[in-house]
């Protein structure tokens, strides 16, 4: 292996959305600030195998054990490289699938494909070298396995800087309302949701100026219908329209469920991208949040139903408090969360698992501000980031899942497409606190 191959990196994930997105193309973008040689991929995409070919080090993101995986591994353990699986979520302990609060699973086949994904993500992280997570939470979990193991904050990408800067020139005109915002990429909170429902609730009611906005798959139970007309729905969105939407937030809002390790294991996202915003936020105390948000200063944290009536006064009543905590928020997500932070981390924990010879990445932190963000955003191409954004196709996953998985696995697939595009997405749903 030639020096050049040595200190060569392909990063690539085993999924795709938004995930997807934060684990690996913010990591490659990292690496490109970093300069460090570095190759973006997804384990589905027909030249994965060959990028391998020019790399001394792997990054697997949610990539579930196969032949394709496997194969990758053996690549780069054969030349004396290091591989690193990357999670960030609790989808490599089999026993933790009880945990988890999503509709689809009332689908058994959903549920066995999911459980038998779980026992694959497993697998895999015993044939890496070391393990990185996006919480200190997830490292204390996967240290049972007994490898290195790193914790590598998400962080914002110049992209999503960008987008929100431009969403911070618009001025909201004055209207008297209070805007509180929930924003959902998945069906799998609703529940998390309901841990603020029922302060919701009773601050509406004190309230009459404040409206609720829901962007993305959020089901409500029946408790809400007296509140619909000031219910905003919004659809889910891409991640360049998403600045847009949360700058109508006066209030943003990250509740999860505390006791349930799938929510501990959830990173400060929320918070992050409404601080760029300037929108204040109300969170749950979970650890990732806790570590993030200095409660009174650059948001609220709340592990009580009385917690969260509370903060949901405080900044309905007080203007003044939800701009001096939206503005602290800021300037603490641009110092704390820039992709110049994260590539200066990324960069000591590379070299700390393969023991490249580079020399250590330093970062004046204390002059990390909007204007270095930008200068050193508008120096990147981001156009390899961009293709990857649609790769890999439908078309394309089921072509690996028949080569990989079996004819069995793609039936099995294709009944959960089919099941998700006919179910109708009804605005309300019985659940345990309509009964």
């Amino acid at each position: 292996m030639t020096p050049k191959s040595r200190h060569h990196l392909v990063i690539a994930s085993g999924v795709r959305g938004d995930t997807c997105r934060y684990r690996t193309h913010h990591l490659f973008e990292q690496c490109l600030l970093a300069r460090m040689p570095a190759t973006l991929s997804h384990v589905m995409d027909r030249h994965f195998i060959d990028k391998l070919k020019n790399a001394g080090a792997l990054v697997l993101h949610r990539a579930a054990w196969d032949d394709n995986i496997q194969r990758a591994v053996d690549i780069i353990h054969d030349r004396g490289g290091k591989v690193i699986y990357d999670t960030d979520d609790l989808l490599f302990d089999p026993n933790a699938f009880q945990w988890i609060d999503s509709p689809d699973f009332a689908d058994p086949v959903r549920a066995s494909l999911y459980q038998e994904d779980m026992r694959r993500h497993q697998r895999t992280i015993k044939i890496c070298d070391a393990v990185m997570t996006s919480t200190q939470y997830l490292a204390e979990q996967t240290r049972s396995f007994g490898l290195e193991t790193y914790n590598h904050r998400n962080a914002f990408s110049c992209g999503i800087f960008d987008q929100s800067s431009q969403a911070l020139q618009k001025i909201r005109p004055e209207s008297g309302e209070i805007i509180i915002g929930y924003a959902s990429g998945t069906p799998t909170h609703n529940t998390d949701f309901e841990v603020s429902g029922l302060a919701l609730r009773k601050i509406m009611d004190e309230y009459k100026h404040v409206t609720l906005c829901l962007v993305g798959p959020v089901k409500l139970g029946v408790v809400w219908k007296e509140y619909t007309a000031r219910i905003l729905r919004l659809p889910l969105v891409p991640w360049r329209k998403l600045p847009s939407y949360l700058s109508r937030f006066d209030i943003n809002l990250a509740p999860l469920v505390i006791d349930n390790p799938f929510a501990q294991s959830k990173s400060e996202i929320k918070w992050m991208e409404a601080a760029l915003v300037k929108v204040p936020t109300i969170a749950s105390g979970t650890s990732a949040f806790k570590m993030a948000i200095h409660s009174g200063e650059t948001g609220l944290l709340a592990s009580s139903n009385t917690e969260w009536q509370d903060a949901l006064g405080r900044l309905v009543e007080d203007k003044e408090l939800r701009q001096a905590i939206g503005n602290a928020a800021h300037e603490e997500v641009l110092t704390q969360y820039s992709p110049l932070m994260r590539a200066e981390e990324f960069h000591k924990t590379l070299l700390r698992v393969t023991n490249w010879d580079f020399q250590p990445l330093e970062t004046n932190r204390e002059r990390i501000d909007r204007s270095n963000i930008k200068r050193a955003c508008s120096s990147l191409d981001g156009s390899e980031i961009s293709r990857y954004e649609r790769i890999p196709s439908l078309l394309r996953m089921a072509g690996y899942s028949l080569r990989y998985r079996g004819v069995t696995t793609l039936a099995k697939q294709g009944w959960v497409y089919f099941r998700r595009l006919v179910s109708p997405v009804l605005p309300y749903q019985k659940n345990k606190e309509s009964r």
